[in-house]
């Protein structure tokens, strides 16, 4: 038998195996509401569990999902992995994709609550009582802020290794009795996907709450999140370990802070002296509340580690830039007088732009999209992004910061059709 022979039946083998992982892929359903008793498996909504700490993770293989009615429920650990080509998913249920299930009732079209009820977490990855690292998962709350995760001392915990982890849709923190006692997502781990989620009010000044601190790992991606009173925004790598991220693409989030413990924007330990490594922050909006020029509240603090960090495209107002002179920016804006003053503008950057207004709608009630004539419309650079926050379409010449202007992509020579995504009625931004 020749080589090309065995390439050929060693590619039919590959392609056999895909489909009959993919034939072999389950639905299992929980339903706190469900009725069946001792005969719950999880196989229909008849017979679903009636809780997360239930799900029989022996049942479960990779490639398989597990579908959540709305509801409050305890603490949820995911003690299994699934693999690079099947994740294990859990994901909301929805009257579009289960309206005509048997035993499925619309108004198990509801938002899901995990309450920690002042436990470790409130969605734990490979935490007790597996206590191992756990990978390719999918948390899905199927529409953002569908899955509200609170009221634990970590929102979501990954602190035994996490790879290819992806979180989306998801709210995690509360400012009031639900609030959680330190981070809004920790762990650790390569290929960390955060979007579409609100993750806020994680701010403890006890235990010096983040609502990210990721201690270390490859490739992580956090997009079109909004990031709102937190202690630390953002916290990568951990200087006391020594640990530190690379390849990081930090792309159309809207970092803010109104009141809250809030005290600085991004804390980065990075590494990217060998080739092809990035640390990319691009088309963000910074607003964190810098009432002076006190070295707090910074849009980092501090930068340590041998990183080039990729600054550009980010609308900066109402923050201490003192440190973004030690990246490589370009084509960013700086509100430079008022009320949202920047601190330390950066006294040369190609592309800058500066002014006493950038233009966002209603900056006062953190409405960020940009107001016709805003001096950021189409000044931005191109980075190779095609979406925005809202999910307009940018064209070669972005604009700056997490939106395009209008309602239809038309922002610097963008084009296309919005598909804007809409907050939960109980989301007050302001």
């Amino acid at each position: 038998m020749n080589t090309r022979q065995l390439t050929r039946i060693g590619a039919v083998l590959a392609a056999n195996l895909l489909i009959a992982t993919a034939a072999s892929a389950a639905n299992f359903y929980v339903n706190k509401s469900a009725t069946c008793g001792s005969t719950c498996d999880g196989t229909t909504w008849a017979k679903a569990w009636t809780s997360l700490g239930g799900i029989k993770y022996s049942a479960l293989n990779p490639g398989d999902t597990v579908y959540i009615a709305g509801g409050t429920y305890g603490p949820f650990s995911v003690g299994k992995s699934g693999t690079a080509s099947a994740p294990l998913t859990f994901k909301r249920a929805t009257q579009g994709d289960h309206g005509s299930d048997t035993g499925w009732s619309s108004a198990m079209d509801a938002r899901i609550i995990i309450d920690g009820g002042g436990s470790n977490f409130a969605i734990g990855i490979g935490e007790a009582p597996a206590y191992a690292a756990q990978s390719n998962i999918v948390i899905d709350g199927a529409t953002r802020y569908g899955i509200w995760a609170r009221n634990a001392m970590y929102g979501v915990r990954a602190a035994y290794g996490a790879n290819k982890l992806t979180l989306r849709y998801l709210e995690i923190g509360d400012p009031g009795t639900y609030k959680n006692g330190e981070d809004g997502i920790q762990g650790k781990g390569d290929d960390l996907l955060v979007e579409y989620s609100y993750i806020h009010d994680n701010d403890s000044p006890v235990t010096h709450g983040d609502g990210i601190q990721w201690f270390g790992g490859n490739r992580v991606t956090l997009q079109y999140n909004i990031w709102k009173n937190n202690g630390q925004q953002i916290y990568l790598g951990e200087g006391n370990w020594d640990t530190v991220v690379n390849d990081v693409n930090v792309r159309y989030n809207v970092i803010y802070n109104r009141g809250g413990g809030h005290y600085n924007g991004i804390v980065l330990y990075g590494n990217n002296t060998q080739s092809g490594r990035y640390l990319n922050f691009y088309n963000n909006t910074f607003d964190l509340e810098s009432k002076s020029n006190d070295g707090f509240n910074s849009v980092f603090y501090p930068i340590r580690g041998n990183a080039t960090i990729n600054f550009k495209n980010n609308a900066v107002s109402y923050a201490n830039a003192s440190n973004v002179q030690y990246t490589a920016d370009s084509s960013n804006a700086y509100d430079n007088s008022g009320t949202y003053v920047t601190w330390n503008i950066p006294s040369s950057e190609t592309g800058r732009v500066t002014a006493a207004d950038l233009g966002f709608v209603d900056q006062a009630n953190a409405n960020y999209r940009l107001a016709a004539g805003s001096p950021l419309i189409g000044k931005g650079v191109n980075v190779g992004l095609t979406r925005d926050f809202d999910g307009k379409a940018v064209g070669s010449t972005p604009s700056i910061g997490a939106f395009e202007y209008g309602t239809s992509g038309t922002g610097g020579t963008g084009g296309g059709t919005v598909t804007t995504l809409q907050p939960p009625t109980n989301l007050t931004v302001k």
